[in-house]
């Protein structure tokens, strides 16, 4: 079987993007701010993490065909008189620049392979201040919904390959990860670029929406203070932006060119568990998903030898979703491995909930903690849910091997990608 590692990495969040995202990550803090968008009604809650969008659009004009593709997307504004930018787009589009300079792909390779690279993207809802803001757009049929990123960014670099859109909810991005890696164990493309996209902070829906769900935490309190995933005082998650892009490569021609590895992606698995309710968290799913990707793996969970293991952790912070959670990994492993060779952390807070995003985000962070040899901590958890050192406070620096990356969509979609140390 055709090995998959990870070549490059394009985060773009409030956290930082590019570089700056990893070492801002080892500080330990939120960039979690006052919402900068819109002004939220009285009751509602107030913090936000929002993308610098001017930086955004800089980085995707620096695509081959960016300036055109930017041209493009200008038009189909001016003919609905609506000069709004499309966030979700230029999100993505930057993500996939940032990746792809990372990876050190020269034109020269990029040509050659440009018949077959392909792009899958996860994203459910589209540009919302597109589709909500004055009346129906041009720019919805066109590029807005789930089809629209993979679309845009094959139009700014001329990719032919196999590419498609992604929609599961908050688990759009493991799968649109794992449905790459699938494409390059084929040999369909020495070359794939996944991740996902979210730009949904917009006042009269998904905002006013999460609002009346009660999952946005809503307290008087400094807005970086806020998010407080697997704390004791949990009351629910900060709203976000951002996206994540990977290049992913087959082994044998990521050797070829020398490419500087981050992580190889060993197994994964994705399952449906239904829910009753929309926003029900059902624990068998991320006990089902964990237990599937080691087992594909080799491993056992509980016999996880010299190993050590990181788990980036879901983590919204409701009080619901964040006990279920660690439920399950309780029933996975045993009680003595928790802190000793599993250790896990939720990186939401840094940067938001992001919905769609979010779990590419953090395949980013996962490949990126195997690479350095560093976990990050979980910003604000004063009183873990959890005693002892499973859930550090602080950025943890040592060597481990595996890293988890765990993520649950509403309606019950449940995802977990698993990655390994790159070993020749």
């Amino acid at each position: 079987m055709r090995r998959v590692v990870v070549t490059g990495v394009g985060p773009v969040t409030a956290a930082g993007m590019g570089s700056a995202f990893w070492d801002n990550l080892l500080t330990g803090r939120s960039f979690v701010t006052p919402n900068k968008l819109f002004t939220p009604e009285p009751g509602q809650a107030t913090a936000a993490a929002s993308v610098d969008l001017e930086e955004a659009i800089a980085i995707a004009g620096r695509a081959p065909h960016g300036s055109a593709l930017a041209h493009r997307l200008k038009k189909l504004q001016d003919r609905e008189l609506r000069p709004l930018p499309n966030r979700t787009l230029y999100l993505a589009l930057a993500a996939a620049q940032l990746a792809l300079e990372d990876s050190r792909l020269d034109e020269r390779v990029l040509e050659t392979h440009r018949e077959d690279i392909g792009v899958i993207i996860g994203n459910t809802f589209g540009d919302t201040a597109s589709i909500f803001e004055g009346k129906p757009s041009t720019m919805y049929a066109a590029l807005n919904s789930a089809h629209g990123p993979a679309g845009a960014i094959s139009m700014a670099y001329d990719f032919h390959g196999p590419s498609q859109g992604v929609a599961a909810a908050c688990a759009s991005g493991n799968i649109a990860l794992i449905n790459a890696v699938e494409k390059l164990r084929l040999g369909e493309s020495p070359i794939m670029l996944a991740g996902a996209t979210s730009a949904m902070l917009h006042n009269s829906t998904c905002w006013e929406s999460l609002n009346r769900l009660g999952v946005l935490v809503n307290r008087d309190e400094e807005p970086s203070r806020l998010y407080r995933a697997f704390d004791e005082e949990r009351q629910g998650f900060v709203f976000g932006e951002g996206a994540a892009v990977l290049v992913l490569e087959e082994l044998e021609h990521a050797m070829a060119r020398e490419a500087r590895i981050y992580a190889e992606i060993v197994s994964y698995s994705q399952r449906m568990f239904p829910t009753r309710m929309v926003v029900t968290i059902d624990d068998q799913g991320y006990e089902r998903v964990l237990q599937e990707s080691l087992g594909r793996a080799g491993r056992t969970p509980r016999e996880l030898g010299h190993s050590r293991l990181y788990i980036n952790l879901h983590g919204t912070g409701t009080k619901q979703g964040d006990s279920a959670e660690l439920d399950a990994i309780r029933r996975v492993f045993e009680d003595s491995q928790l802190g000793t060779s599993v250790f896990a952390s939720s990186t939401k807070p840094y940067y938001g909930h992001t919905q769609d995003s979010s779990s590419a985000i953090e395949a980013a962070i996962c490949a990126l903690s195997l690479y350095h040899g560093a976990i990050p901590a979980t910003p604000n958890l004063r009183n873990p849910i959890h005693p002892g050192a499973f859930l550090p406070k602080e950025a943890l620096r040592m060597d481990f091997d595996l890293a988890a990356n765990l993520s649950a969509g509403f309606t019950g979609y449940y995802a977990a990608i698993l990655f390994a140390k790159y070993a020749r």
